[in-house]
């Protein structure tokens, strides 16, 4: 509609202007900010009727925290000089709506004269879905680097408190959670399972908690009464979401002092199947909702590897420590351990061997001690030995060196090391763990005689890495979607992207229930091929650790 005090010329000048952007919402106001014009797109996108706002500052259509900032801005525009402009630095407006929701919208803004009058016209696209989208994948991107972050932080070196601390933080950040916990599931010696928290926050409720947490932080803070919300975690090893919980049956209430407790989140942390520790939340503004889970899953998965390779350092440390402390006891476990070990000097003179790296390389008793590791190695590998070697004994560390031993008749040996320099009497050593690969080795032939079954079987498979994204087809699935290798298939959406469509929604809310509750995923759905061909076949998949495996 158009103000009826505007004069024939200048209404039909302006009319000129809206029928040239019908599908686009466009307002009009003079000099002084007064609305003139208001087209239909334009009450679709503010919810109000043209009369209702014909007459009206432009302000009516404003936030007002937007209202001084968008005045100087066309003050500035009006000072610009002659002629039809965009309006700069101006590619996007908040917009107020009748019902006081707000939206983001694109903007291009002219400027007019007609009779003498000067008149500015906005075009405006809403583009609130675009910008959500943007953000969550600039969310999604952020909380990828962070935790890129916390895995480089754990492997140089940062103290675990430290890491599952700064975890912490990006958990509360990311769900607007009040406070939190991240404990790790451990066993009792009589095989009662426990909460020890790496990392808490908000403890100081009153000088005890305060004292409390002071003195137990550095050794870990236990949990052992599971008959609790977080308990609920382990005992059920699914998803606790408890927004009453003064009135949940689950709940045991909270201790003395304790800050309130108005809603709790609750997520196990998962190792293949297996819950290994327990992600707690609580006091997020209005409660937690299921739709948030997909998004804490990349984080739960995180945890799961830092803490197996938490696990997996305490275990390799406690071995080795073990050799210093008695040389009695050193020696029994030296020598009686399952894992082949070696004392190695630092010019790479074997100082000692146990008897199952001799048993592997056919030795005999003692026969290996003196040995130049250079001699029991393909030459192939000297100079990487000189570069993985130096750097083990800068960094006091060798770990998951991959490599060749020679037998004593000759043939290779795929063995993998980790290693750790020690102090003896004066002398450093480094300690050798060698890890036969051969099984290893075997297992791969294995996988390869598998692919060939499946082309003779017609029988194709895929993986989707929850935490990375990864995706990836065998070659007889590629065959069975019509597809080669060289095409983009770069995942999950692009898989999805290939089933028919009338067959999506229950494929995607297959996938969705197998992700949620850890399900199978049996289903038999369409796929289009290149050539326009329907094929159907059958999905059936498991979870396994923190991939989905067709």
């Amino acid at each position: 509609m158009i103000d009826p005090a505007l004069s024939q010329h200048d209404r039909g000048s302006l009319l000129a202007e809206l029928l040239l952007t019908m599908g686009e919402a466009v307002v009009t106001v003079d000099a002084h900010g007064t609305i003139v014009l208001f087209n239909r797109a334009a009450e679709h996108l503010f919810g109000y009727a043209a009369e209702d706002v014909l007459g009206q500052p432009l302000g009516v259509l404003l936030p007002e925290a937007s209202r001084a900032t968008h005045a100087e801005h066309m003050r500035r525009f009006a000072q610009s000089g002659d002629g039809r402009q965009m309006m700069e630095g101006r590619p996007e407006i908040q917009g107020l709506r009748r019902d006081g929701s707000t939206f983001h919208a694109a903007a291009a803004v002219t400027k007019t004269w007609q009779g003498g009058s000067i008149f500015y016209t906005a075009v405006l696209r809403d583009v609130t879905e675009r910008r959500r989208a943007r953000e969550a994948i600039e969310e999604r991107n952020r909380v990828l680097a962070a935790l890129a972050q916390a895995q480089e932080n754990f492997i140089t070196g940062m103290p675990v408190t430290d890491v599952f601390s700064g975890m912490l933080d990006l958990l509360l950040d990311v769900t607007g959670s009040e406070y939190g916990f991240i404990a790790e599931v451990l066993m009792t010696a009589d095989g009662e399972p426990y909460l020890l928290a790496h990392a808490i926050n908000q403890m100081n409720w009153d000088a005890d908690t305060a004292r409390f947490y002071r003195d137990k932080w550095q050794s870990g803070i236990e949990f052992h009464d599971l008959d609790s919300l977080y308990g609920e975690i382990v005992t059920t090893n699914d998803v606790v979401l408890a927004n009453t919980p003064p009135a949940d049956s689950r709940s045991a209430g909270v201790p003395r002092g304790h800050p309130p407790l108005n809603a709790f989140l609750g997520v196990p942390i998962r190792r293949g199947g297996v819950v290994i520790g327990a992600i707690g939340l609580a006091n997020r503004p209005g409660g937690y909702e299921t739709d948030m889970l997909p998004g804490l899953r990349p984080i739960a998965s995180t945890l799961a590897a830092l803490i197996e390779a938490y696990r997996s350092g305490n275990e390799r440390r406690r071995t080795l420590e073990a050799l210093q402390r008695s040389e009695r006891y050193s020696r029994a476990l030296f020598e009686h351990a399952t894992v082949g070990l070696m004392l190695v000097s630092l010019d790479l003179t074997v100082i000692d061997a146990n008897r199952a790296v001799e048993l592997l390389l056919g030795y005999d008793v003692g026969a290996l001690n003196g040995q130049r590791l250079a001699a029991l190695t393909p030459s192939r590998y000297h100079a990487m030995d000189r570069m993985q070697f130096g750097q083990a004994c800068r960094t006091g560390v060798l770990d998951g060196y991959e490599k060749h031993l020679l037998h004593r008749d000759g043939d290779p040996v795929p063995v993998r090391l980790h290693g750790r320099l020690i102090d003896d009497d004066g002398e450093q050593l480094l300690v050798l763990e060698v890890e036969n690969l051969t099984p290893e080795i075997r297992a791969r032939r294995t996988e390869q005689n598998l692919a060939k079954a499946q082309r003779i079987a017609k029988l194709g498979t895929w993986e989707w890495h929850i935490g990375s994204g990864e995706f990836w087809l065998s070659d007889e699935a590629l065959r069975t979607l019509g597809r080669t290798a060289a095409e983009d298939i770069s995942g999950i959406d692009a898989f999805v992207a290939l089933v028919h469509p009338d067959d999506q929604p229950s494929f995607r809310a297959a996938i969705e229930q197998t992700l949620l509750h850890d399900d199978d995923l049996r289903l038999t759905h369409r796929v289009v091929q290149p050539d326009g061909g329907i094929r159907v076949v059958i999905q059936q998949a498991e979870m396994l650790a923190s991939a989905l495996v067709v």
